[in-house]
């Protein structure tokens, strides 16, 4: 059971999030929750979205790294 305050921290969490994938590039965002939420590979991210593997992991890489620094900035 969650008490008051952890459900309050999830809420500005996921709030935070929100606001951190609204500033991520269509291209970023559209890669990040395919390989990671949906677990498709970057090849087959690729293929969907007619781009390399290797882009694919770049956006990604990118759009992990905004989140962190949007989430570490909020944080302080």
């Amino acid at each position: 059971v969650l008490r008051p305050d952890e459900v309050v921290d999830m809420f500005v969490l996921v709030d935070q999030l929100r606001t951190g994938f609204a500033a991520l590039t269509e291209a970023q965002r559209a890669c990040l929750i395919l390989v990671r939420c949906e677990c498709l590979s970057p090849q087959e991210v690729a293929t969907l979205l007619n781009t390399t593997p290797t882009a694919v992991r770049m956006n990604v890489h990118r759009a992990r790294a905004h989140l962190r620094r949007w989430l570490d900035q909020d944080a302080k």
